[in-house]
């Protein structure tokens, strides 16, 4: 019990002095433009309204795993339907950041000289975000333009640089 309400005088601190103000939870379904990827699904959580982190799975072309994370600054929110007051029910927010993903592709357990690799790069989400519920229910829908590279350890070419590639998020987040 001790242990409990330490934690959770901890994370109280902590949240204080980062001066977050708001906490979101949601889920998202990821698609890409090109077919590089089959959809995957994304875990999200939200420290606040300009920091999002989420925990993805996707499957590549190759028919492989992929887990891995994003984590995107989004300073530029701009009410594209402002809210007439505070407690207004509804909101339109166009959405513009920086970010970065990591992603730990599996090795295929049927092929056995097949690899375990690393993606990782930089990523730009825009997109829009719509409130209701009085600002604590969001849909919102971004692509996110990523480039990075690919490491594969012992493979022939071990650093490749990543295809650029546009993944699209659509999901749905609730705010604490």
């Amino acid at each position: 019990m001790k242990k409990k309400f330490l934690f959770v005088l901890v994370v109280l601190f902590l949240a204080s002095i980062a001066q977050i103000h708001a906490f979101g939870v949601g889920a998202q379904a990821n698609f890409y433009i090109r077919d590089t990827n089959l959809p995957g699904f994304s875990v999200l959580i939200s420290p606040g309204d300009k920091f999002h982190i989420a925990a993805n799975w996707y499957r590549d072309s190759d028919k492989k795993n992929n887990i891995g994370l994003t984590a995107d600054f989004v300073p530029l929110n701009l009410q594209l339907v402002p809210f007439r007051q505070k407690d207004s029910p509804l909101g339109l927010v166009f959405n513009l950041g920086v970010g970065i993903f990591a992603n730990i592709v599996l090795k295929d357990k049927n092929i056995e000289e097949d690899k375990t690799g690393f993606k990782g790069g930089i990523r730009a989400p825009v997109g829009f975000s719509f409130f209701f519920a009085k600002r604590k229910v969001e849909i919102f829908s971004h692509v996110a333009p990523s480039y990075g590279v690919r490491v594969v350890p012992g493979d022939t070419k071990p650093i490749k640089f990543h295809t650029f590639t546009l993944p699209i998020a659509l999901g749905a987040r609730v705010w604490f």
